[in-house]
């Protein structure tokens, strides 16, 4: 408004001005003008430049974000293998039929019922056997006295030594199927051959049974072992009667103890078996995948919390604090990472002349970033 009004009252006074010629006045009137116009463009490109200069160095002083720090540190640590493997029966029983052409009668277990050695699970149709039993009671009765009689006539020479041969023969065959059918008739009964618990079953009411089919599975003794798989590196850390920790699905954890290695490495895998046995009153079921620690003593570890190690393209890093003058500044430290525990993860990678990192912030940071480090008290007030 003020430049606007120094112009009016100029250009005024030189129009007013007698002594000046018309085109004199004109010049005068358009110098004032173009002054008028061009006087903001040029404040704008030369006053604020100082100013933009000015702005851009507080804004490289100004920090991009409030950080706590920690200091890396030396503790003694167990040293632990950690193998990953099945939990698998210890042994399974496959209780299948010793007779065929039967009909099942009664199946009385089902899958996760806890059996005991002897204790009857199934039962076959006996009314055919019992049937051939009668008829083959009968046969031997008379194969019997039929022998007999040939014997008392052998003094006499009434009877050749061919026919006497023959009658001890049909008397030793009618025998047999005998036999032969009460052990049928045993097997009419299917029976668990050990206490355990069943984990299968295809028997089905009312079925016919051809023999050497499977009607159960079970799990001997209900006991359970951990099949860890140890790469050849492993394999010699591992020894018999060293106690492994399973930490279970819902987050509780189940003592083991190494049985046995295996004697050779899968050539498929590339990759040997060790084999825990899991106590009775634990919580694994067959079948679970779960990992293994395996305590090999303690030894020192350099530690830094783990939210201070950052991942970026695959790669992970700690930012390192840089303290100039009034400026703190972080720079990305690549490092390798080995045992964890609680919320701290080892170094152990080479960690030189680092005395302070980042924690809190440490993911949101890149190289040359100016930070404001605060307690953590104070940050969870900014927060």
């Amino acid at each position: 408004m003020t430049n606007t009004v120094s112009f009016l009252k100029s250009s005024t006074a030189a129009l007013k001005n007698p002594g000046l010629p018309g085109i004199e006045k004109l010049k005068c009137y358009l110098h004032h003008l173009k002054l008028h116009i061009l006087s903001p463009v040029i404040l704008l490109f030369i006053l604020p430049t100082g100013q933009l200069v000015a702005d851009e160095k507080t804004q490289n002083t100004v920090p991009s974000m409030t950080v706590t720090t920690s200091t890396p540190r030396t503790v003694v640590w167990p040293n632990t293998l950690t193998i990953y493997g099945d939990i698998a029966p210890w042994q399974n029983a496959s209780i299948s039929s010793q007779i065929g052409g039967y009909q099942l009668v009664d199946v009385s277990v089902n899958i996760g019922d806890i059996v005991k050695k002897g204790q009857i699970l199934a039962r076959f149709d006996r009314s055919l056997l019992l049937a051939e039993q009668a008829e083959l009671v009968a046969g031997f009765e008379q194969a019997k006295a039929e022998l007999t009689r040939l014997k008392a006539l052998k003094n006499s020479k009434a009877v050749s030594e061919q026919d006497l041969l023959q009658a001890e023969t049909q008397a030793k065959v009618s025998e047999a199927q005998l036999i032969k059918n009460q052990l049928q008739l045993k097997f009419t009964d299917v029976i668990a051959p050990d206490d355990g618990v069943i984990t299968s079953r295809s028997a089905t009411l009312g079925a016919t049974i051809s023999v050497g089919q499977e009607l159960f599975q079970l799990i001997r003794k209900q006991r359970l072992e951990w099949r860890g798989e140890v790469t050849p590196e492993q394999f010699n850390l591992i020894k018999p009667g060293q106690r492994v920790t399973l930490l279970m699905p819902d987050n509780t954890s189940t003592s083991a103890i190494i049985r046995q290695k295996s004697p050779y490495f899968d050539s498929n895998t590339r990759l040997a078996t060790v084999f825990a046995d899991i106590p009775e009153n634990g919580n694994a079921v067959a079948g679970m995948f779960v990992s293994g620690n395996v305590s090999l003593g303690m030894s020192e570890a350099l530690i830094v919390p783990a939210k201070s190690v950052v991942i970026r393209d695959g790669r992970t890093y700690v930012l390192a604090i840089n303290e100039d003058k009034d400026i703190t500044k972080v720079s990305l430290h690549f490092v390798e990472t080995g045992r964890r525990k609680d919320s701290d993860v080892e170094i152990i990678s080479s960690f030189k002349n680092v005395e302070k990192i980042v924690v809190e912030g440490a993911g949101f940071l890149s190289e040359g970033d100016i930070v404001r480090i605060v307690s953590q008290a104070e940050m969870v007030e900014v927060q």
